[in-house]
This record gives structure tokens, sequence and C-alpha cells, in this order.
């Protein structure tokens, strides 16, 4: 993908840049938050992502999450030294994206 000015090019293609007006899930539907992962027990501050599509036209979310399973080695060690790097399928639901909370186990991958 390439960016010309206003414009981002694709394949040799122009794309349709969004205008708007947007709106989040809590106006559109009346749900008192927007997001579409969240943390869990056992992960925290999940974010950082990037939206990836598969060959088989799936969308997945790449991110990072801290997992309160793996305590720091020593005390003076950053917290996002724990950050481990995530992957899980996003499901739309009435055409809006949602995970939920960080996967709790191996899960099927990607189509590649």
């Amino acid at each position: 993908m390439l960016r010309a000015g206003c414009r981002i090019w694709r394949d040799g293609c122009p794309l349709t840049l969004p205008t708007g007006p947007f709106e989040t899930l809590e106006e559109a539907r009346g749900i008192p938050h927007s997001l579409m992962l969240f943390k869990s027990e056992r992960w925290l501050a999940p974010g950082h992502n990037a939206i990836v599509t598969d060959k088989a036209g799936q969308h997945w979310i790449v991110y990072h999450a801290i997992d309160v399973n793996r305590p720091r080695q020593h005390q003076d060690d950053l917290i996002n030294s724990r950050r481990i790097l995530l992957i899980d399928r996003i499901i739309w639901r009435d055409g809006w994206p949602f995970v939920g909370t960080p996967s709790e186990g191996p899960q099927p991958a990607p189509i590649t």
C-alpha cells in the first residue's frame, strides 16, 4: 500500500478514503462502551494492535497483552517486559467487530 497525497494506492489502484460521518458502537446500539477487545483475569491491557485479513477473508487482530501468570524476573523490570504477542479472530456482530477477551489456549490459525 502506498500513500500519495490524499490518495492511497494498493495494487496499482486508488482506494476510496472513508470520510464519515462515523459513529461509535455506543452511539449506534446503546451499548455502554465501544470496546472490541478487553482484559480478562489472565490478560491485562490488551492493545497496540494491527488488523490483518487471511487468505480465507477472515479478519484477525494481532496485539500484545500482559500475562499475569508471568511475573517480572526482577522487581526493577518494567511492567512492559511481560507483554506477549497474541492473535485472535475477529467476529462480526451486526456489522461491528468483536473479539471479547484474549484466548485462553490454542485456537485455529489464520489461513496462509
